[in-house]
């Protein structure tokens, strides 16, 4: 392998190109063998297994915001309203895009499913790409495609796509290259890396929140180079804060206004690391002996560059892989990182160290004698492909017989409950429905269902489309024994009694034995109808209303509800949907939040203007 000159040759670029389409070819092979068969790809109903049903949630949620001409938005369907794209969308954005983009032709479930292959596509090219920013030639840099793909295969990346994390292991894998590209930028030579580097840098910001750490490393790098005298190289710097900041202004701006909101405590429950030897244990495993070596030759591609006064070079590419092994190994023993859920950040780190362990091989070369370095660099690319190639072709632990790991089918009982709900509910009242995670063992599959219950059936829930928000408003929640962060048997059967009157409660769907418990022990307004698996359906005997006084009928769609026939004594109407800064009664009238004895948020108060009157976000 060599760090210098590129062959410029026609027919190198060609076989350089061939070389990458066969590993993009490859990898997703494995994409369609492993995470997803191809005809779910082009399915109407959304892939469903663990977040991806809450990511469809969101996406739904933002695209009828873009569709508005807004980045964000009031969503009534969970906890009778809250600010939902700005505080919990920050991480789909991309995605969101590409759904809004290709909705109207392929359908909105088929344009969610084909992001998934579409968007690991990017994994290889960036591997590619990180190498070339640095200097390699062509041929090694295919060495780093493989890299990536045999990352992907055989370490978190993998787990993490199955998890839902997609975004984030997309965002991971490109904010090497882009970070790369403005430590390594000349603005004398190269110049598609102009555009390269400033629409990288912004898209990446869309695909996930937490892209200013990724790129943190290149930012912090330009501190260890040489000052770059040149006026173009700033200007250029300031070009591309402008656009990332005109591309995300969007959602950043609502998201940054409302930083308030977000919980001051972090949910222990994923991607979290109690362990101070944590990253002792994980390169001991066997499983990551190849890995180990990867390090190694990170840290000979230090010594390499010291031994040649290249210091600077040395300390900007040695911090990513530095920072991010610090943030999960160490991360979560603080607050403000352990938000973060650090350990994720292994994948970055492990994508982050291919630069530098490039200057390692280099090392390897000076003991070749005279064997061809371009052959060698095929034999250390095979060398790296090889511990992937069992997690292609052999059956994921995790993956049903004949099965994949993503999946666009519900289970039989989800499919009988979701028919109860469609045939003894009605949208004249709120499901109070237990939500299950992690914690819980998943009681819905490995599906966030609640999170899907609004979109498929129409019907509004209290709670969120997961039972481990980071908002303050997620005390109005639902979940493994929990309601309104209260386990349910300490309720005494009065105050269970306003909780529904207040959120116009009509039915319950829950699983948890303490939770059956309870409402089966309530004395009376509440009859059990159907054991459906492990979940158990109850109505409550109570008339329903989204108008606390007065009467009306309320249509509730996001960023706007819609009164009819309303009459009250005195012309004000206390609705069952939460206030947040932001509404206002229309054609005319105020608003106001009012909070009601014993419950944590405000509710609606406005004054109507005559039978029909309508509620917006502004």
């Amino acid at each position: 392998m060599t760090v210098t000159g590129p062959d410029d040759g026609r027919i190198a670029r060609l076989m350089t190109a061939l070389g990458l389409m066969a590993i993009c070819a490859f990898h997703l092979a494995g994409v369609f063998t492993v995470l997803i068969s191809p005809e779910h790809v082009w399915y109407s109903d959304p892939v469903l297994t663990y977040d991806y049903s809450l990511h469809f949630q969101q996406i739904n949620a933002t695209t009828a915001f873009l569709g508005d001409a807004r980045w964000h938005g009031y969503d009534p369907y969970f906890m009778g309203g809250y600010l939902k794209a700005n505080l919990f969308n920050v991480d789909s954005k991309g995605w969101a895009l590409f759904v809004f983009a290709l909705e109207s032709l392929l359908g909105r479930g088929c344009a969610f499913n084909l992001f998934i292959p579409v968007s690991l596509l990017i994994i290889p090219l960036m591997g590619y790409a990180a190498c070339r920013v640095t200097g390699f030639a062509r041929a090694a840099s295919l060495t780093g495609a493989l890299f990536y793909v045999s990352v992907f295969w055989s370490a978190e990346p993998l787990t993490m796509v199955h998890w839902g994390l997609l975004s984030f292991v997309i965002a991971s894998s490109a904010a090497v290259p882009v970070g790369l590209s403005i430590l390594c930028f000349d603005p004398d030579k190269h110049r598609f890396r102009w555009i390269w580097t400033g629409l990288g840098t912004a898209g990446a910001f869309l695909i996930h929140a937490l892209t200013p750490l990724l790129l943190l490393p290149g930012v912090i790098g330009l501190l260890w180079m040489p000052v770059i005298r040149n006026r173009k190289f700033w200007i250029f710097i300031l070009g591309v804060l402008a656009l990332v900041i005109a591309v995300n202004l969007g959602w950043l701006a609502p998201f940054i206004r409302n930083l308030d909101q977000l919980t001051s405590s972090a949910h222990i429950f994923t991607l979290q690391n109690t362990d101070p030897r944590f990253l002792v244990k994980y390169f001991s495993s066997p499983e990551h002996v190849w890995l180990v070596a990867a390090y190694v030759m990170g840290v000979a591609g230090v010594l390499v560059l010291m031994t040649e006064r290249n210091i600077g070079r040395a300390a900007a590419l040695a911090a990513g892989p530095l920072l991010f092994l610090g943030l999960a190994g160490f991360g979560s023993f603080a607050q403000v990182t352990a938000r973060l859920q650090p350990v994720r950040f292994m994948v970055a780190a492990h994508w982050a160290v291919l630069p530098i362990a490039g200057y390692g091989i280099k090392w390897i070369f000076t003991f070749a004698g005279n064997a061809s370095r371009r052959n060698l660099s095929v034999f250390l690319a095979v060398l790296l492909l090889l511990p992937a190639i069992p997690s292609i072709f052999t059956t994921h632990p995790d993956v049903p017989p004949g099965g994949r790991l993503l999946s666009s089918t519900m289970p039989p009982v989800l499919k009988q409950l979701e028919n109860w709900i469609r045939s003894r509910t009605d949208d004249s009242a709120r499901i109070l429905m237990e939500d299950s995670g992690t914690l819980s063992g998943h009681r819905y599959f490995g599906i966030y269902y609640p999170g899907l219950v609004p979109l498929r059936t129409g019907r509004q829930l209290i709670g969120g489309p997961w039972p481990y928000m980071f908002i303050k408003s997620h005390i109005v929640d639902y979940h493994e024994g929990v309601l309104l962060g209260r386990p349910i048997e300490r309720y005494l059967p009065e105050e269970f009694e306003a909780i529904a009157n207040a959120y116009n409660l009509g039915w319950v769907i829950c699983w948890s034995d303490r939770s059956r418990l309870f409402f089966d022990d309530l004395p009376s307004g509440i009859v059990r109808e159907e054991v459906l698996g492990d979940f158990v359906t109850y109505r409550l005997a109570r008339s329903h209303s989204y108008i606390l006084n007065g009467s009306g009928k309320v249509r509730a769609d996001f960023n706007r509800l819609a009164v009819d026939q309303a009459q009250s004594e005195d012309g004000e109407y206390l609705l069952s949907y939460h206030y947040v800064p932001g509404l206002k009664a229309l054609p005319m009238g105020f608003i106001k939040p009012e909070l009601l004895p014993g419950l944590p948020l405000p509710f609606i108060r406005v004054r109507g203007t005559g039978s029909r009157f309508g509620i917006e976000y502004f």
